[in-house]
């Protein structure tokens, strides 16, 4: 049996329709239904949420590794598999590896800003050569010329065939290379990502793994609120020439926008609203024609609101943290006992709660809402232990809040109703989520 991947479009509703992919690797076969969530795992820690947990997950849900925390993910994995059957986890890795449709993210901004420290980490992963980490020193940050450096050296190429003989040998199944973003002040970018998107296909073809590579596309949020219509075009135009091309290497997009959730913070979000959602629409449409998967990650409720604009799954971190992965610095002072606790995602509300306002909510309303298998609030020991509250509390409602949203969505698809994410969104109490789909647009008229 050839590797393949295999899409089914039922009857679309507006932009949004569910769809049925089937991924066939090495004889195993996993099937997934979109809309969907996926999960990013940026650390060692992450994985004791999921195996602990696993049932508040949605059974089909892709999960996202972080590349250069891997090691730390299968240790720590391999650690609480080995205690007494009282303590361990009901599933191990290899079931995880088995059920999920596995994706690593490059941590592509360890390459282009100070990031010393996780390039350290990409030098431990076992044959992978370090010279692609070399080249980026501390003073070549954010810095197109150490991508080429390494190109034309043959660093990249060699980092690039390490990376793809690891993740195969781990079990993912699809790779997914680094590259620079894309940048307003370099209107050569979108040139610059499709020459590294194509090396990397080229030698994943080489090499003969068995993995399918999905085109990396990272882009500051400078592209739209310092808005430069060539480059958004010059996007489109490399993406579309490559896909058309009867022997494409790729199998779908994997789409990250930086800073995303700061966006509705900006002065001239009016003028980058429409810009934003004209983007998404074209990766719906992309997705449909190409009939490939879209993924949006690190994007949290602005990836699910993209939903309705035909894209099949966004991400969100285990913590609910979307910005760039931060360097482990060693000797850091302890931050404040109230950031130990993180966020805890709030359904119906689409808002993230510190551990003070969760206090506070819980004593106002007393519980949060009820969702299927997890309790509504916290014990008394995970109150008073912020690992066990992480691991055991906030994650788990985390992955149980994005199931119980998705289960309505795919409901919604099936009764053909248009529009239930506009509709859920403008109920909520996020006012940077309501900016997303025009809503204080809307109530300004309404005056």
């Amino acid at each position: 049996m050839q590797n393949e991947i295999l899409i089914k479009y039922q009857e679309p509703i507006g932009e949004i329709s569910l769809v049925d992919l089937t991924l066939i690797k090495d004889n195993i076969i996993k099937k997934v239904i979109f809309p969907n969530v996926m999960f990013e795992l940026k650390g060692g820690t992450d994985i004791v949420s999921i195996l602990y947990h696993h049932d508040t997950l949605p059974s089909d849900s892709p999960l996202i590794f972080s590349l250069p925390f891997v090691p730390d993910i299968k240790r720590r994995a391999t650690y609480l598999e080995n205690l007494s059957k009282r303590l361990r986890p009901n599933i191990s890795m290899d079931e995880i590896i088995k059920k999920h449709i596995l994706v690593p993210d490059p941590c592509s901004e360890a390459f282009w800003l100070k990031r010393p420290e996780l390039r350290k980490k990409f030098k431990e992963i076992p044959n992978v050569p370090g010279g692609f980490c070399d080249t980026f020193d501390e003073n070549n940050t954010q810095d197109y010329a150490a991508w080429q450096e390494a190109a034309t050296s043959g660093d990249f190429a060699t980092f690039v065939d390490g990376l793809i003989r690891f993740v195969d040998g781990f079990g993912f199944d699809f790779f997914v290379t680094p590259v620079p973003p894309i940048d307003v002040s370099a209107p050569s970018s979108p040139s610059h990502v499709n020459i590294y998107n194509n090396a990397a296909a080229k030698i994943l073809e080489k090499s003969k793994k068995k993995l399918y590579i999905l085109y990396n596309l990272t882009l500051n949020s400078n592209v739209f609120t310092k808005y430069n219509n060539e480059i958004i075009e010059d996007i489109k135009s490399y993406i579309t020439e490559i896909f058309l091309n009867k022997d494409k290497f790729f199998h779908g997009l994997y789409v990250r926008i930086r800073g995303i959730d700061n966006l509705p913070d900006k002065k001239n979000y009016k003028d980058v609203r429409p810009l934003l959602l004209e983007f998404m629409a074209w990766l719906g449409s992309f997705s449909k024609t190409f009939q490939l998967p879209v993924f949006l990650v690190r994007s949290g409720y602005y990836g699910f609101y993209g939903l309705e604009h035909g894209i099949q799954a966004f991400s969100d971190t285990t913590s609910g943290d979307l910005g760039d992965i931060k360097d482990i610095r060693k000797g850091e002072t302890h931050p404040k006992k109230e950031r130990l606790y993180g966020k805890t995602l709030i359904i119906d509300d689409c808002v993230e709660l510190t551990k003070k306002q969760l206090d506070s909510y819980i004593k106002d309303k007393g519980r949060l809402p009820r969702l299927p298998g997890i309790p509504d609030k916290p014990t008394d020991n995970q109150n008073k232990n912020p690992t066990e509250f992480r691991n055991h509390f906030s994650k788990p409602r985390r992955y149980a809040t994005r199931r119980e949203e998705i289960k309505r969505l795919r409901n919604s698809i099936k009764k053909k109703e248009i529009d239930s994410i506009e509709q859920y969104i403008s109920r909520c109490n996020n006012k940077d989520l309501k900016k997303l789909i025009g809503y204080d647009i809307e109530l300004a008229l309404e005056k």
